[in-house]
């Protein structure tokens, strides 16, 4: 996976986040990966963002009903 982050004219932070086709067919696979905003720059917040995936929305809302107290919005 790539990541990068970059200010925007804004003044905005953007992150950018590269998947291969080796992160698709882990996120096909039912193996989610973690990107931690904070390992990218100090200045990001601490937050976790897990990439899911899943050959449909429903496929990967049934994945997060199982997790417990998690809200698929």
């Amino acid at each position: 996976m790539i990541k990068a982050v970059a200010s925007q004219k804004d003044g905005s932070t953007a992150v950018f986040l590269g998947l291969s086709r080796e992160n698709v067919d882990r996120l096909l696979a039912n193996q989610p990966i973690p990107v931690k905003l904070r390992e990218l720059h100090p200045d990001l917040p601490d937050l976790t963002i897990i990439l899911l995936g899943g050959e449909t929305e429903d496929d990967i809302a049934e994945d997060l009903r199982s997790l417990g107290p998690v809200r698929p919005s």
